[in-house]
């Protein structure tokens, strides 16, 4: 075989290129001069050029120009053509010049077959570099210059404009000495390339970056030699055969005299198509110390030399495919498939003769190829990687990558390779896995699932120490993969990994986790009895696990942990008792065990029990008491049973009860008692009455959780009650999934006298649900095609809050001495003698208030009267009447309705159904006395007028036959209108009379009313419909009415006449005009007092301070001072002589000011915004006014801590978008926020308070904004304090309801009244006043909250980082004032 050489000589000035194959013939020099005419294709040139070989190249040329002459525009043509060329080529140069030696030096260059390239236009890539190649090849020397051509063009044909053209015409041109010292070396032909500018960098650079792969492919080309200008010299030279052949390759490389040899295997398949043409692949790989290996990197798909498509595998290949003109990428032709095929033989040759390893490295690519070859490629040779059986498996034979099965965590390297699992299982090798795992997924190989790891290692290598540790550590990393799988999923999983016979014990056992306790470490177990097993984990074995348990507790997920809960023992109370003996107690169910070694047993719960009260309650809340309570049997009357089964009697202080109840349920039973001999000997009762109790023994009815929703065999007492109660409001096609009942309810604690103390601890836990248990009922449905979850109370629940059960005093509505706790009051808050009250003596002190909470919070013994919307209201109403009818009529009848009509009076809104309730009660006189007795409410009259309640007036009204309504005057005015009572005033004829006004006295109480309207309207708010603030009220003496009932004349003195706006003169006038005014407004609040108190008060300092105790706010108390101004007012007209009669009202005044405006202050707290003459605001700094002192000075400390606060709030949340409001606002009730936060939907009211004397006060109106505002969070107070006048501090309190709370409970808050100052309760519910002052009903209060340290935590402006967060958590549209 021909073996042909290639020189690259690059200088700067020029690259030269020369081979030592075939020099060019005449057809060769006619094909470079033109375009598609290679002498190595099946159509060669003509040579029809009748010259000598000397003269051949000015004839090419003469016949060119000739050409060009008679067609002008083919100079242009030819000239876009070579530059399309060398775009096209671009970067090909240096192996296309390798294509043109390889093909040179082969032993046949007519064989066109045979060669590489075969259109002759791949030499034209030289363009890139050199405008004008020299060729020295035979007889023939010439160059291509564009210049000289351009030159001779526009001479031949008188063209001025001619393109550059570098082909097509030849000049001759003389070798010179290094052309002829290269002809002395052997080189027949010699290119040389003088370069472009800029030219010789990029040269470089491809030469020195040299692929020596190419030469795997050359046919003909032995060695190529590179010679750089500075002196660099490389040769690269194929050793041994050269050419497509099967076998291994050597090239040798020297660097300067440094010499190193690569060597590759090559696979080759050959075929020759029917037209002659060669076809040919190969693939090759690089052999590392004589072993194939893949190569590091991709490497680019070759068609002899490299193309730019990128080949996917980590392999050298190379196919015959059909290329596009450049050579740069495949064409898709007809060979295409042929070239593929090709490839796959050769792949198919070279599986067998490789390791798995390196075929998955070599053939499986590293990502999913991008190009329409690289993606064939790939598809066609997983095709037959999948279809060989070429990967190695644990236990020896190969497998195919459907059948094998890859693995992680080290699995294969501890299992026994010849297990029956292992062979059958085709787990792949580990050293195929180590090297090989991606790949291995990438070509689809079914990776082990993880619930398969603990099958597998059931059969794990455990002979010695170190392979039961090998296991040990991969069962640690296998169960850190639990957390990947649904509750059920691992569970059984980590059921599996118990399985696994890795446990090496201290007699070098290996055994698995579950089975005999287990235990880390030997206690002392001397004394423990035979029937007692276990074993103890080898020393090493304990260190890892406790190090595997410590990296748990570090990390997540913990499912080492719980693997080897309660299986992997400690030597301490709780495991011996749980976990290693009741397992073996377990298992022991017949008595005669228990009568041989029942003290035994009993005496080692009691060694490992360790009291914990708080674990000791009624209900079974976890597993292991649970097991205990199942697994332990104890002496009873019906001999051993379980714990779960026995109920403690009166021996051990339980219920006397149950010792006769239980005697008859065949499966249960009462303890034995104390002294019984089976327990042997009990010193210390306590501990065992609290072993007893934690193991299920019962001193209450047990609590069962059951899946259904009845037991038919026992019928519970109450459960048609809770079906048509709770059952029948869920869902038609609900499904009760879980109930809890309690059992023999409440008939095992009949006639026990202290029941509710008796299941106290069994209500707390089932009803109070602060444990981990939801007692609640649950349940499903389907909706919308979906099933859905619910709860509802259970029977459980039921049973202990709607039964009757709970001891009770009776009540005229409940005659039995047992009430559901549901239906039944705490003593003193119901309706006493009307409903039930619970007859439990209530102690004194915390166990008192203990108790009272269990009762109330727990049991839902009521202590509150319903709401305003509840239909007990009338339903009482109604049942009291019928039952009333039937009794005499006695004090405890006429107690109870005054009870009852007066809390349905305190009602704010009319309760529902009240149209039901026919009679009512009323005053009578039965001929001898007055007595009360229910009658048609249509026939009762409500005595509405003052002058109707003097007694004699009162009493003739009786004796001629009126039945007067219960509630009178202002306190049954809300009922009469509620239940459509007459009026008694409308129904009598009567006459105002006086003996003429006291004209200073109407002077006095009429600039008295129009002074303070403004006070009155701050305190009463906005319910209140004033007279006009310039109605004229007149003082008129001896006041009297004279009454016509039937023939008889009454006259009786009164204190006022709303009709006529009269008061009687004397020490009642202030009295008088508090009713008057009371009266006129149609107050049904009875708010006389108030009036009178702000009418009475001596000076405005009295005024302003009585409206401080109301809680009138801040802003509207300065609006009442600037009003609190006399103005003379013009002297009135006073009454003429009385005599006419009056039977009709005069229309009410609307409330609004005397010019026809809104009212000047909106429930107490808007500024007069309609005065004509405002009186003008004091200066800052100024003395205080004499009418103002104390509270000017007070008032203005509280403003400017506002305005602090509010500037410091604004510098802080401005920035960040918040608006603080400029001033007060107030809400639609009237109620007045200091500070308004607002954004985005979001907004925060502040009641700023500033706190000077150890306390603050809080009115009723702002705890009532409070309490609108909780659920929304967005109502913070906001107290300020300036000690010894230096720097604000802040405390705020975000909840102030629930933080103030301690102070309520200590008894620290006071209530204040306008007249009173009094402690709260100490069992009072908080914020709520409880307490009736005795002298009357107050009008208005203010709680009195004390300021300690403990509450000041901030300095400055306080949490402004915790503010802005609480600012972004509050919900959006909230309404103003929390409403």
């Amino acid at each position: 075989m021909a073996s042909g050489k290639l020189l690259f000589r690059l200088t700067p000035a020029a690259l030269v290129c020369a081979n030592t194959g075939v020099p060019f013939t005449r057809e060769g020099v006619i094909a470079i001069c033109a375009a598609h005419l290679g002498p190595k294709h099946e159509w060669k040139p003509r040579d029809d050029y009748a010259c000598d070989d000397s003269d051949l190249v000015r004839r090419i040329g003469d016949r060119e120009i000739s050409t060009y002459r008679n067609d002008p525009n083919r100079v242009i043509s030819d000239s876009r053509g070579e530059t399309e060329i060398s775009d096209d080529y671009k970067g090909r140069a240096i192996w296309e010049l390798m294509q043109n030696a390889d093909d040179a030096a082969a032993a046949n260059p007519e064989d066109a077959g045979t060669l590489i390239g075969t259109k002759g236009i791949g030499f034209k890539s030289v363009l890139e570099f050199s405008s004008r190649p020299q060729i020295f090849s035979g007889p023939f020397h010439f160059e291509f210059n564009s210049e000289r051509t351009q030159e001779l063009l526009r001479a031949k044909l008188g063209l001025n404009d001619v393109p550059l053209l570098s082909f097509r015409i030849p000049h001759a041109e003389n070798p010179d000495d290094e052309i002829r010292a290269l002809v002395e070396q052997g080189y027949t032909t010699i290119v040389r390339f003088p370069l472009r500018d800029g030219a010789y960098s990029a040269l470089r650079r491809q030469l020195v970056a040299f692929d020596h792969h190419a030469l795997l492919f050359c046919q003909n080309l032995r060695s190529v030699r590179i010679e750089l200008d500075e002196g660099t010299v490389c040769d690269f030279s194929v050793e041994g055969s050269i050419g497509l052949v099967n076998g291994e390759v050597q090239i040798r490389i020297n660097e300067n005299g440094r010499t190193r040899q690569v060597a590759y295997r090559r696979w080759v398949r050959t075929e020759k198509s029917a037209e002659g043409k060669h076809h040919s692949a190969a693939i090759c790989l690089p052999l590392c110390s004589g072993e194939p290996v893949a190569e590091e990197q991709a490497a680019p798909l070759y068609v002899f030399f490299p193309t730019d498509e990128p080949s996917p595998f980590r392999a050298i290949l190379h196919a015959s495919f059909d290329l596009a003109q450049n050579r740069k990428h495949v064409r898709s032709g007809e060979h295409t498939e042929r070239a593929v095929n090709l490839l796959m033989d050769c792949l198919g040759d070279a599986l067998p003769s490789v390791p798995a390893q390196v075929a998955l490295k070599a053939f499986v690519p590293r990502a999913e190829p991008d190009t329409p070859i690289a993606k064939r490629l790939k598809e066609r040779f997983d095709e037959l990687l999948h279809s060989c059986e070429f990967i190695p498996v644990i236990g020896g034979g190969m497998a195919r990558v459907s059948k094998a099965v890859s693995w992680k965590y080290g699995l294969g390297e501890v299992l026994d390779g010849q297990a029956g699992t292992v062979r059958s299982g085709k787990l792949v090798a580990p050293e195929v896995m180590k090297e090989c795992a991606a790949e291995l997924e990438r070509l689809g190989v079914r990776p082990l699932e993880l619930k398969e790891y603990p099958v597998y290692l059931k059969v794990c290598l455990r002979g010695s120490v170190d392979e039961c540790r090998a296991s040990f550590h991969v069962l640690r990393t296998v169960t850190q993969q639990a957390h990947r799988l649904d509750n059920d999923g691992k569970r059984d999983f980590l059921d599996a990994c118990r399985l696994v016979p890795c446990w090496r014990t201290e007699k070098g056992e290996a055994r698995v986790l579950v089975g005999k306790p287990l235990f880390r470490k030997r206690g002392n177990a001397d004394d423990l009895p035979d029937w007692f097993e276990f074993n103890v984990l080898e020393a090493s074995f304990a260190e890892e696990a406790e190090k595997f348990k410590k990296e748990d507790s570090r990390s997540w997920p913990r499912s080492w942990t719980e693997l080897c809960e309660g299986l992997l023992l400690d030597w301490e109370p709780d495991h011996l008792l749980h976990r290693a003996l009741v397992p073996q107690l377990r298992t022991h169910q017949d008595s005669g065990w228990w009568e041989a070694h029942g003290v035994e047993a009993l005496s080692l719960c009691l060694r490992w029990y360790e009291t914990d009260e708080k674990a000791i309650t009624p209900v079974m809340s976890n597993d292991s008491r649970q097991g205990l309570a199942a697994a332990l049997h104890v002496p009873t009357d019906k001999g051993w049973l379980p714990a779960q089964q026995a109920y403690a009697g009166s021996a051990w202080n339980g219920p006397k009860s149950f010792d006769t109840y239980f005697q008859k349920v065949l499966d249960r039973a009462i303890l034995a008692a104390p002294d019984d001999k089976r327990w042997g000997e009990i010193k210390d009762f306590d501990k065992w009455k609290s072993l007893l109790r934690y193991a299920g023994v019962s001193w209450e009815p047990k609590l069962h959780f059951d899946r259904s929703k009845k037991s038919d065999s026992n019928p519970l007492n109450g459960w048609e009650q809770y079906a048509r109660v709770v059952l029948s409001a869920l869902p038609a096609d609900a499904v009760v999934r879980e109930q809890w009942v309690i059992e023999r309810w409440p008939d095992s604690l009949a006639g026990e006298e202290d029941v509710a103390l008796i299941v106290r601890s069994l209500a707390e836990a089932i009803l109070g649900q602060s444990g981990s248990i939801n007692f609640n009922c649950k349940y499903s449905y389907v909706y919308r095609r979906k099933e859905q979850y619910g709860s509802c109370d259970s029977f459980a629940q039921f049973q202990l809050r709607h039964l009757q059960w709970l001891p009770c005093k009776p009540g005229l509505l409940h005659s039995g001495e047992l009430a559901a706790p549901c239906d039944t009051w705490m003593p003193r808050k119901g309706i006493s003698g009307l409903l039930p009250e619970v007859s439990i003596n209530i102690p004194d002190g915390e166990d008192g208030r203990n108790l009272g909470t269990y009762l109330t919070q727990v049991l839902g013994v009521r202590e509150e009267p319903p709401k305003h919307n509840a239909p007990e209201w009338a339903k009482w109403m109604r049942e009291f009447s019928e039952i009333a009818g039937k009794h005499a009529q006695s004090e405890q009848i006429q107690r109870v309705a005054e009870d009852l009509y007066r809390k349905v009076a305190d009602l704010w809104e009319k309760p529902p159904h009240l149209e039901t309730v026919a009679k009512v009660p009323c005053h009578v006189f039965n001929g001898e006395r007055e007595l009360v007795e229910f009658r048609d409410r249509r026939d009762a009259r409500w005595l509405d007028e003052p002058w109707l309640a003097i007694p004699n007036v009162r009493h003739e009204l009786l004796k001629h036959g009126q039945a007067i309504f219960l509630r009178e005057l202002g306190a049954g005015g809300k009922l009469a209108n509620w239940l459509d009572i007459m009026q008694l005033s409308r129904k009598l004829h009567h006459t105002p009379e006086h003996d003429g006004e006291d004209a200073a006295q109407s002077q006095e109480i009429t600039e008295r009313y129009r002074n303070r309207y403004l006070a009155l309207r701050a305190a009463l708010g906005n319910q209140a419909n004033l007279p006009e603030k310039g109605t004229a009220f007149f003082a008129v003496r001896n006041l009297r009415v004279e009454i016509l009932s039937g023939d008889e004349r009454l006259e009786a003195s009164i204190d006022y006449w709303k009709v006529k706006y009269w008061i009687n003169t004397g020490s009642t006038k202030w009295y008088g005009m508090g009713a008057l005014v009371s009266a006129v407004s149609k107050d049904w609040r009875n708010n006389a007092d108030t009036i009178e108190n702000i009418l009475r008060a001596e000076d405005d300092k009295e005024v302003l301070r009585r409206l401080r105790e109301l809680g009138v706010a801040e802003s509207a108390l300065r609006a009442v001072e600037r009003e609190l101004v006399s103005e003379p007012i013009e002297p009135i007209e006073g009454p003429k002589p009385t005599g006419e009669t009056d039977v009709t009202q005069p229309t009410q005044g609307d409330g609004k000011a005397s010019d026809g405006s809104q009212p000047i202050i909106d429930d107490g707290e808007q500024e007069n915004r309609s005065r004509t003459k405002p009186q003008p605001r004091q200066r800052e700094g100024a003395a205080p006014t004499t009418n103002a002192g104390y509270e000017e000075i007070r008032d203005k400390k509280w403003r400017d801590a506002q305005e602090w606060l509010r500037t410091a709030l604004k510098g802080e949340l401005d920035k960040d978008g918040w608006e603080v409001s400029e001033s007060p606002e107030q809400d639609e009730m009237g109620r007045e926020s200091d500070i308004v936060i607002r954004r985005d939907g979001r907004e925060a009211h502040v009641e700023v308070k500033h706190v000077r004397a150890g306390y603050f006060y809080w009115s009723k109106r702002e705890v009532d904004k409070a309490k609108d505002c909780e659920a929304q969070g967005n109502y913070w107070l906001a107290l300020v304090t300036d000690e010894n006048d230096q720097e604000y501090r802040v405390c705020w309190l975000f909840n102030p309801l629930r933080e103030l709370v301690p102070f309520w409970r200590d008894g620290k808050v006071q209530v204040e009244y306008t007249w009173k100052v009094t402690a709260h309760s100490d069992r009072a519910k908080p914020w709520e006043v409880v307490n009736t002052p005795p002298a009357g009903e107050p009008s208005n209060f203010s709680f009195k909250v004390p300021y300690e340290p403990r509450i000041n935590d901030s300095a400055s402006l306080g949490r402004i980082d915790e503010i802005k967060d609480r600012l972004q958590a509050l919900p959006k549209e909230v309404a103003d004032g929390g409403g």
